[in-house]
C-alpha cells in the first residue's frame, strides 16, 4: 500500500486494502508497519477530496480503543504507541475536516468529540515520563492544532459553537496536564540519569506551552481554573503532595501573562462544569492574593518547590502595586529563603531584580534589608558573576528610591571592595584570569549604574548634577585609567566600561 500511494493511486480506491490493514491491527502484535502504511495512505491525499472515506476510517481507529485500553494496561507499549501515532497522525492530517464536521449534525459531532475523547486519553496515561511512558508527549502538538481551528477567519461564523464544544475539553486537558507535570517521587527522581532529567524539564515546558495554547479556548476561564486549583490546595494543606503544589505553582509562572490579560472576550464556565463557579471579579489582584496565600503556607525547605515559587512571585512582579503589602511576605522567601541556596540562587536573584524594577514606589520600606543581604551575599564570594550583577542591579533600582545622603552612606560601603579589585587586577601583567576577574567586576558596576538613577525613580524633579552616578565616577577615574593603560586594545574589555560612556553622556549634556 506504502508504494500504491507513491503511484498516485486515490484514497477511495485503498478501502479494501485499509479495511484489511485495520483488521490486522486488532489482531497482531506487529504494528509498526501497518501504522506507517495507514499514516501514509491517510497524510498521502488531500483530506478535502474524501471526507466520507476518512470519516468511516475514523469510526474505526475509535473500535481500537478498547484494544489499546488493554494492551497499555499489559505493558505492550510498542503496539500502544503505534496506534496512537496513528489517532494523531490522522487528526492532525484532516483537522480541517474536523471543523466541518464540528459545525455538521449531532453524529458528526460525536465522532469528532469521541477522536479527541481518546486522544485526550492518550495524554492522561498513568504514569510518570519519562521513566513510566513516553507516549503522553505525542499527542502536545494536536492540542495546539485543534485550538487553531477556532483561529481562522473562516472559523469566525462558528466561533461561539467550537468553544461550546472544546471548552469543557480543553478544562479537562488542563487539569491533566496539571498532573503530568508533577514531578515523581523524591526517589524515583534522584535515580533519574542526567538526560532522563533534561527530557523530562523540556517535556513540561512543552505543557506550559500547550496549557498556554489552551488560553486561546478557554480565555478568563483558565485563570478561573487555576485560581481554583490553588484554591483547592490551600484548602488541603498540609495534606497535598508538594509535588502537586509545584505544578501548579509552575504553571502559573508561565501563564500568567496570557491567563491574567484582561483585553478577552469571556466565556461562561458554569455551563460546561460544576467544578468552577465563575464570579464577577476575576481581576488579577484576586490570583494574586490566593497565591501569595498558598505560598505564605508552603513549607519551603524542598529545593525543587521552592525554585517554583520564587519563579511564581518574580512572574508577578507587575501585579503588586495592586496588592503592595504582599511584598512582606514576598521578600522574606527571596532574601532569607532564596539567596541561601546555591540551587535556587539563580531564580532568588532573577525575581528579586524584577520586583524591585518593576516597583520602585514600593520598595523603600524594605530598602535597608534588600541593600544588607545583597551587600552580604556580594561580599560572600560565593555567587557567580552573573548572580552577583543581578544583586547590583536590585541595590540600584533600590538605591535610586532613597535620599541623597543614604544612597552615599550605602555605596560607600558597596563600592570600596569592587574597587580594590579593580585595582589590584589592573596592576596585575595582562592574562586570561585576569581579564575574567576584570570584566566580571566591571559588568557588576555596570549593572549598578544601569539600574540607579535617581530622576527616573523620583517623582520630584532632580538635576542631573544630583546623580549619585557622576560622583562616583570622579572616585573611579584613577582606576578606569589603570584598566586602560594595559587593556586598551581588548575589545570585549573596553566594551564592558560601557557605563563610562553613559555617566560621560550624562555629564555633557547636562
Amino acid at each position: 500500500m506504502i508504494s500504491w500511494n507513491g503511484f498516485g493511486v486515490k484514497l477511495d480506491q485503498l478501502e479494501e486494502l485499509l479495511e484489511k490493514t485495520f483488521h490486522c491491527l486488532l489482531n497482531t502484535y506487529e504494528s509498526e508497519l501497518l501504522v506507517d502504511a495507514l499514516v501514509m495512505a491517510f497524510t498521502s491525499h488531500e483530506p478535502s477530496q474524501y471526507p466520507r472515506t476518512i470519516k468511516k476510517y475514523f469510526m474505526e481507529v475509535l473500535k481500537l480503543f478498547p484494544r489499546w485500553q488493554k494492551e497499555f494496561e499489559e505493558e505492550n507499549m510498542d503496539w500502544c504507541k503505534d496506534i496512537s501515532r496513528l489517532v494523531i497522525g490522522m487528526a492532525e492530517e484532516n483537522i480541517s475536516l474536523i471543523a466541518k464536521l464540528f459545525v455538521g449534525d449531532e453524529a458528526d459531532q460525536q465522532l469528532c468529540l469521541n477522536v479527541v475523547g481518546m486522544i485526550l486519553h492518550f495524554t492522561n496515561v498513568k504514569g510518570n515520563f519519562p521513566v513510566d511512558e513516553t507516549l503522553s508527549e505525542i499527542s502536545f502538538g494536536f492540542w495546539y492544532i485543534l485550538q487553531e481551528i477556532t483561529q481562522t477567519a473562516s472559523a469566525q461564523e462558528h466561533a461561539a459553537h467550537y468553544l461550546k464544544l472544546l471548552t469543557p475539553v480543553y478544562i479537562n486537558l488542563v487539569h491533566v496536564l496539571l498532573r503530568k507535570a508533577q514531578y515523581p517521587d523524591d526517589s524515583v527522581y534522584k535515580s533519574m540519569n542526567g538526560d532522563e532529567k533534561e527530557i523530562f524539564r523540556c517535556y513540561r515546558q512543552d505543557i506550559a506551552d500547550t496549557i498556554m495554547y489552551a488560553h486561546c479556548i478557554l480565555f478568563d476561564n483558565l485563570a478561573l481554573l487555576l485560581k481554583s486549583c490553588v484554591m483547592d490546595v490551600t484548602c488541603r494543606l498540609p495534606d497535598v503532595r508538594w509535588q502537586e503544589v509545584e505544578s501548579i505553582l509552575y504553571i502559573l509562572s508561565n501563564v500568567i501573562d496570557v491567563s491574567l490579560s484582561e483585553d478577552e472576550e469571556e466565556w461562561e464556565i458554569n455551563e460546561y462544569t460544576d467544578r468552577l463557579t465563575k464570579t464577577p471579579d476575576t481581576k488579577e489582584d484576586i490570583m494574586l492574593v490566593e497565591v501569595i496565600n498558598l505560598i505564605s503556607k508552603l513549607n519551603l525547605d524542598h529545593e525543587i518547590l521552592l525554585i517554583s515559587v520564587l519563579q511564581v512571585i518574580g512572574a508577578f512582579s507587575e501585579k503588586y502595586e495592586q496588592k503592595p503589602e504582599l511584598l512582606s511576605v514576598v521578600f522574606p522567601i527571596i532574601l532569607l529563603k532564596g539567596l541561601n541556596s546555591a540551587e535556587t540562587v539563580l531564580f532568588a536573584t532573577s525575581a528579586l531584580k524584577d520586583i524591585c524594577k518593576d516597583n520602585n514606589k514600593l520598595i523603600e520600606p524594605y530598602s535597608d534589608d534588600i541593600i544588607s543581604v545583597c551587600h552580604q551575599k556580594i561580599s560572600s564570594n560565593t555567587l557567580s558573576s552573573r548572580d552577583a550583577a543581578r544583586l547590583f542591579s536590585c541595590v540600584g533600582h533600590v538605591l535610586s528610591t532613597l535620599p541623597q545622603d543614604r544612597i552615599h552612606q550605602w555605596l560607600e560601603k558597596l563600592l570600596p571592595p569592587i574597587t580594590y579589585s579593580l585595582h589590584q587586577a589592573a596592576s596585575l601583567s595582562p592574562s586570561g584570569p585576569v581579564k575574567l576577574q576584570l570584566m566580571d567586576k566591571i559588568q557588576m558596576l555596570t549593572f549598578l549604574f544601569d539600574s540607579l538613577d535617581v530622576c527616573k525613580y523620583e517623582d520630584k524633579t532632580a538635576s542631573h548634577d544630583s546623580q549619585p552616578v557622576l560622583a562616583i565616577m570622579k572616585d573611579m577615574i584613577p582606576v578606569l585609567n589603570l584598566i586602560l593603560s594595559h587593556w586598551a586594545a581588548d575589545s570585549e574589555i573596553v566594551g564592558v566600561l560601557r557605563f563610562t560612556n553613559l555617566t560621560i553622556n550624562i555629564i555633557f549634556n547636562f
